[in-house]
Protein backbone atom coordinates (compact mmCIF):
# COMPACT_ATOMS: atom_id res chain seq x y z
CA UNK A 1 0.00 0.00 0.00
CA UNK A 2 1.12 3.49 -0.66
CA UNK A 3 1.72 5.83 1.76
CA UNK A 4 1.06 9.88 2.19
CA UNK A 5 2.75 11.90 4.87
CA UNK A 6 1.34 14.76 5.92
CA UNK A 7 3.28 18.33 6.47
CA UNK A 8 1.71 21.81 7.43
CA UNK A 9 1.30 24.22 4.44
CA UNK A 10 3.22 21.01 2.31
CA UNK A 11 1.22 19.07 -0.07
CA UNK A 12 3.45 15.66 -0.64
CA UNK A 13 0.57 13.28 -2.08
CA UNK A 14 2.80 12.64 -5.68
CA UNK A 15 5.33 10.66 -5.82
CA UNK A 16 8.55 12.73 -5.61
CA UNK A 17 6.60 16.06 -5.77
CA UNK A 18 6.67 18.86 -3.14
CA UNK A 19 3.72 21.42 -3.67
CA UNK A 20 4.63 24.27 -1.92
CA UNK A 21 1.27 25.75 0.03
CA UNK A 22 -0.03 29.22 0.28
CA UNK A 23 2.48 29.73 3.23
CA UNK A 24 5.13 28.82 1.09
CA UNK A 25 5.74 30.91 -1.94
CA UNK A 26 9.76 30.41 -2.40
CA UNK A 27 13.01 29.10 -0.97
CA UNK A 28 15.57 31.62 -0.47
CA UNK A 29 19.02 30.30 -0.99
CA UNK A 30 21.99 32.12 0.95
CA UNK A 31 23.42 34.71 -1.00
CA UNK A 32 27.04 33.26 -2.26
CA UNK A 33 29.67 36.38 -2.55
CA UNK A 34 32.23 35.65 -4.51
CA UNK A 35 35.78 37.59 -3.80
CA UNK A 36 38.77 37.78 -5.76
CA UNK A 37 40.90 34.93 -6.23
CA UNK A 38 44.39 34.78 -5.19
CA UNK A 39 46.94 34.07 -8.30
CA UNK A 40 49.84 31.47 -8.17
CA UNK A 41 49.00 29.68 -5.20
CA UNK A 42 51.00 26.66 -6.86
CA UNK A 43 54.09 28.75 -7.12
CA UNK A 44 54.41 27.55 -10.76
CA UNK A 45 54.88 31.11 -12.07
CA UNK A 46 57.85 32.75 -11.60
CA UNK A 47 59.37 36.11 -12.85
CA UNK A 48 63.02 35.32 -12.22
CA UNK A 49 64.70 32.38 -9.94
CA UNK A 50 64.00 34.58 -6.71
CA UNK A 51 60.51 36.41 -7.68
CA UNK A 52 57.77 34.53 -7.05
CA UNK A 53 55.32 36.14 -9.82
CA UNK A 54 52.44 37.50 -7.54
CA UNK A 55 53.84 36.62 -4.41
CA UNK A 56 55.89 39.17 -2.28
CA UNK A 57 58.82 38.76 -0.44
CA UNK A 58 59.80 40.73 3.26
CA UNK A 59 62.42 40.07 5.48
CA UNK A 60 61.38 39.50 9.05
CA UNK A 61 62.21 42.32 11.44
CA UNK A 62 65.73 41.78 10.66
CA UNK A 63 68.53 39.71 9.86
CA UNK A 64 68.69 37.20 6.91
CA UNK A 65 66.40 35.79 4.75
CA UNK A 66 65.33 34.48 1.31
CA UNK A 67 62.92 33.21 -1.09
CA UNK A 68 64.26 31.23 -4.08
CA UNK A 69 62.57 28.95 -6.94
CA UNK A 70 63.02 24.83 -5.99
CA UNK A 71 62.23 22.06 -8.27
CA UNK A 72 62.19 19.75 -4.77
CA UNK A 73 58.53 19.93 -5.29
CA UNK A 74 55.19 17.91 -3.57
CA UNK A 75 53.56 18.44 -6.90
CA UNK A 76 53.96 20.19 -10.01
CA UNK A 77 56.97 21.80 -11.21
CA UNK A 78 58.63 24.42 -9.02
CA UNK A 79 58.29 25.16 -5.03
CA UNK A 80 59.48 28.22 -3.20
CA UNK A 81 62.40 27.41 -1.04
CA UNK A 82 61.88 29.97 2.15
CA UNK A 83 65.62 30.33 4.19
CA UNK A 84 65.85 31.89 7.19
CA UNK A 85 69.03 33.39 8.78
CA UNK A 86 68.63 31.53 12.30
CA UNK A 87 65.81 29.41 13.63
CA UNK A 88 63.76 32.11 15.62
CA UNK A 89 60.82 34.61 15.98
CA UNK A 90 62.65 37.73 15.17
CA UNK A 91 64.69 36.70 12.00
CA UNK A 92 63.65 35.05 8.82
CA UNK A 93 61.81 35.78 5.44
CA UNK A 94 58.22 35.80 4.85
CA UNK A 95 56.12 35.28 1.53
CA UNK A 96 52.75 37.19 1.01
CA UNK A 97 49.98 37.73 -1.12
CA UNK A 98 46.43 39.77 -0.42
CA UNK A 99 43.09 39.83 -2.15
CA UNK A 100 41.78 42.56 -3.13
CA UNK A 101 40.01 43.83 -0.22
CA UNK A 102 36.06 44.08 0.34
CA UNK A 103 34.46 44.96 3.29
CA UNK A 104 32.27 42.30 3.62
CA UNK A 105 34.80 40.06 4.13
CA UNK A 106 34.90 41.08 7.50
CA UNK A 107 33.79 38.59 10.40
CA UNK A 108 33.96 36.13 7.56
CA UNK A 109 36.11 32.64 8.31
CA UNK A 110 38.69 32.10 5.42
CA UNK A 111 41.29 28.60 5.03
CA UNK A 112 44.41 28.36 4.00
CA UNK A 113 45.66 24.85 2.96
CA UNK A 114 49.92 24.45 2.11
CA UNK A 115 51.91 21.44 1.72
CA UNK A 116 55.04 22.60 3.81
CA UNK A 117 58.52 20.48 4.77
CA UNK A 118 61.68 21.63 6.08
CA UNK A 119 65.45 21.50 5.29
CA UNK A 120 67.28 20.67 7.69
CA UNK A 121 64.72 19.82 11.09
CA UNK A 122 65.57 21.53 14.06
CA UNK A 123 67.47 24.64 12.76
CA UNK A 124 64.91 25.56 10.64
CA UNK A 125 60.84 25.78 10.90
CA UNK A 126 57.99 26.87 9.07
CA UNK A 127 54.30 28.23 8.87
CA UNK A 128 51.72 29.44 6.99
CA UNK A 129 49.09 31.89 8.18
CA UNK A 130 46.59 34.15 7.56
CA UNK A 131 46.59 38.38 8.22
CA UNK A 132 43.58 40.28 8.31
CA UNK A 133 45.11 43.96 8.93
CA UNK A 134 44.87 43.49 12.64
CA UNK A 135 46.62 40.23 14.05
CA UNK A 136 48.23 36.95 12.69
CA UNK A 137 46.45 33.64 12.95
CA UNK A 138 49.21 30.75 12.22
CA UNK A 139 49.34 26.95 11.69
CA UNK A 140 51.92 25.50 14.39
CA UNK A 141 55.62 25.62 13.55
CA UNK A 142 56.41 22.84 10.95
CA UNK A 143 59.85 20.96 11.49
CA UNK A 144 59.42 17.68 9.73
CA UNK A 145 61.83 16.88 6.67
CA UNK A 146 58.46 15.66 4.33
CA UNK A 147 55.91 17.39 2.90
CA UNK A 148 52.81 17.27 4.55
CA UNK A 149 49.29 19.44 3.87
CA UNK A 150 48.57 22.43 7.03
CA UNK A 151 45.62 23.87 7.18
CA UNK A 152 45.37 27.66 9.18
CA UNK A 153 41.40 28.73 9.12
CA UNK A 154 41.17 32.85 10.67
CA UNK A 155 37.64 34.21 11.27
CA UNK A 156 38.63 37.89 10.30
CA UNK A 157 38.10 40.22 12.66
CA UNK A 158 35.05 42.84 12.37
CA UNK A 159 37.48 46.15 11.75
CA UNK A 160 39.57 43.77 9.48
CA UNK A 161 41.18 45.62 6.91
CA UNK A 162 42.74 42.84 4.72
CA UNK A 163 42.85 39.37 3.57
CA UNK A 164 46.73 38.03 3.08
CA UNK A 165 48.11 34.93 3.50
CA UNK A 166 51.47 33.99 4.29
CA UNK A 167 54.81 31.68 4.72
CA UNK A 168 57.26 31.76 6.42
CA UNK A 169 60.70 30.22 7.39
CA UNK A 170 61.67 31.62 10.89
Amino acid sequence: PRRYFAAYGVDASEEGVLKLGPAWTAVAWPTVTTWDTLANLDLETWTTSTIAGTWTEEVIVSGAGNATRSATTHGGTYAALLTSGTASDTQGVRLRQSATWATDMQSKKFRFRAWCRTTDGANSATRIGIYDGVTYTYTNVISEGVYAEYVVEKTLASNATELTIVAESI
